[in-house]
């Protein structure tokens, strides 16, 4: 393994990170010592004019985020109630810190395909995690700058292509990792997981992110896939092709 630091954070290449929120999010970790830290984060959008020129607005955090983020359920224990509020989040990897030597002993990683390979780390991270999982105050200053580049100019190589079906290989591969966890199959969270992975499907095959000659054979695998994931049965999800 690379890593070295304690708790590192992953940026995507159109991300902005505040250094003194990362000093505090850090000092934060290594006060109470949680395998992990969410952070707030805020999305801005780029909007590339006709002229050449840039309009940036600020959105804030998504507001679903934000509402996880204060929520509180009064029918969950404390630990469960933070992780599935966690799991409920957006899966950007931007907006949390993870312990170093928990994500190696673990194995908990990124995915290998093109395409959504911050769910496996996301999902593999707050599972692992459990009740070691804390959440620095909402209105702290933004941890992460998230822009999202809109226009005429806007060029996203895997926006539709067959790039998209490894979304197929990122499921896969994530509940091959989660379900190996003790008592996972029999968890809400399982249930939440069931339902992410189904409304993912159905997330790109609505935003048109499928190219139409592969549209048949995503709905094929991707059926087969939300099978073995309601079952909970990763050897079926290994044999789906």
């Amino acid at each position: 393994p690379l890593l070295e630091g304690k708790y590192p954070i992953f940026l995507d290449a159109d991300d902005d990170v505040s250094p003194a929120m990362l000093r505090s999010t850090v000092a934060y970790a290594l006060s109470r010592k949680p395998k992990v830290v969410l952070a707030p984060y805020t999305n801005e959008a780029v909007y590339n004019l006709p002229n050449g020129s840039n309009l940036v607005v600020v959105q804030g955090m998504l507001a679903t985020d934000r509402r996880l983020w204060v929520e509180r359920n009064p029918s969950s224990s404390a630990s469960d109630s933070t992780t599935l509020r966690a799991l409920r989040l957006v899966d950007y990897p931007w907006q949390k810190i993870v312990c170093t030597r928990w994500m190696q002993l673990h194995g908990i990683y990124f995915g290998v395909s093109a395409v959504q390979n911050d769910v496996q780390f996301h999902w593999s991270a707050v599972l692992w995690a459990g009740k070691s999982i804390l959440f620095m105050p909402v209105d702290s200053t933004p941890l992460v700058h998230h822009k999202k580049f809109l226009g005429a100019a806007r060029m996203q190589l895997t926006k539709n292509s067959a790039d998209r079906m490894e979304m197929l290989g990122a499921v896969q591969a994530t509940h091959a990792h989660v379900s190996a966890l003790d008592g996972f199959c029999s968890s809400r969270a399982a249930l939440l997981w069931a339902k992410k992975v189904e409304n993912f499907f159905s997330w790109a095959l609505n935003q048109r992110l499928v190219p139409r000659p592969s549209i048949a054979e995503f709905k094929r695998r991707s059926a087969a896939v939300m099978r073995c994931v309601s079952a909970c049965s990763n050897s079926r999800c290994l044999l789906v092709s």
